[in-house]
């Protein structure tokens, strides 16, 4: 296999989540190797989950330059917790219950988000639906992106910023407050949509 599963570490378990579409082809490669030629390993997870070897080689990513530097620690519970963000980003919907199972926490933030503001930036309602069903508050409001952006957001504010009308519904009809305001701005989920052009979003929210 070239690499073993347990010196990947974490790039192991971010390749169960789906992280490695988005590494270099040399990475996903053998990340694809060590999780057994498949991404959403489920026995890699439970395998990994817990180890020190889980919490290996982070550190190495920010979502874009916007996003504040970052410095892991050695805390389990936050190795689980960002697994499960890269989980919900990703869609790797089997595997959220599988980490909650393992302790990580629905509502959980880690590195500026928790997995349900990434659930909705993302635009993934099946991953928002089964985060809430693993005990996550769609109303919660938490940090996203860089400082000057997403202080006291909301997973709606994500959705509507991005124009994701499915993931939208979902949070609505999971009970997602659309009247919370953002910290910085003062604004609403439906005003993010309206100040980034998302015009059906914002008449959605609107409804």
């Amino acid at each position: 296999m070239g690499v073993s599963r347990r010196l990947i570490g974490f790039w192991a378990v971010a390749s169960a989540l789906g992280l490695a579409a988005a590494a270099p082809a040399l990475l996903r490669g053998r990340t694809a190797a060590s999780s057994g030629g498949g991404l959403g390993d489920l026995e890699l997870i439970r395998e990994l989950a817990g180890t020190p070897q889980a919490g290996a080689h982070r550190g190495f990513y920010r979502p874009h330059g916007g996003f504040p530097l970052w410095h892991p620690g050695d805390d389990p519970q936050e190795v689980l917790d960002e697994a499960l963000a890269w989980a919900a980003r990703s869609d790797r919907v089997d595997a959220l219950g599988a980490l909650v199972a393992h302790g990580a926490a629905p509502d959980g933030e880690v590195y500026r988000g928790t997995a349900l503001t990434w659930a909705a930036a993302c635009g993934h309602p099946a991953a928002i639906r089964r985060l809430v069903a693993l005990g996550a508050d769609p109303s919660l409001r938490t940090t996203f992106g860089g400082p000057e952006h997403g202080e006291g957001v909301t997973a709606l504010h994500l959705a509507a910023q991005g124009g994701h009308l499915d993931a939208i519904r979902a949070l609505l009809e999971l009970g997602a407050d659309p009247s919370i305001k953002d910290a910085l701005y003062d604004g609403t989920p439906a005003n993010w949509a309206e100040h980034s052009g998302r015009t059906a979003a914002r008449d959605l929210l609107r409804a």
